[in-house]
């Protein structure tokens, strides 16, 4: 069946600041590997609320390790504990959509 010509659109032409997925490299190759979810456990376990909720008065479970400054690629800054935060799924997407919106990532 062919595609509409909406949807055709949308492949072709990414929302503002998002990279079309074809050429983001999979989670692996961006550091997200065993080791990761090691750590990762480890974290949240030192860290269980997310750190957003707690500064509006909330307290929820932390999810998501969120690198507070996106590392990009960069292993040293990805590896940098005081670059991540606890965070719930819902604070963690929002954040992440800002940065999209904005062309942070």
């Amino acid at each position: 069946m062919p595609r509409s010509p909406k949807h055709i659109g949308s492949l072709s032409h990414p929302e503002p600041g998002k990279r079309p997925k074809e050429t983001r490299q999979n989670s692996h190759r961006r550091g997200y590997t065993r080791h990761w979810g090691k750590a990762r456990a480890r974290f949240l376990q030192e860290h269980p609320l997310c750190r957003m909720c707690l500064s509006m008065g909330q307290t929820q479970p932390a999810q998501c390790v969120d690198h507070i400054q996106p590392h990009r690629g960069n292993k040293q800054l990805f590896w940098d504990e005081s670059n991540w935060q606890p965070l719930c799924n819902s604070c963690h997407s929002a954040k992440t959509r800002r940065e999209q919106l904005n062309g942070d990532v």
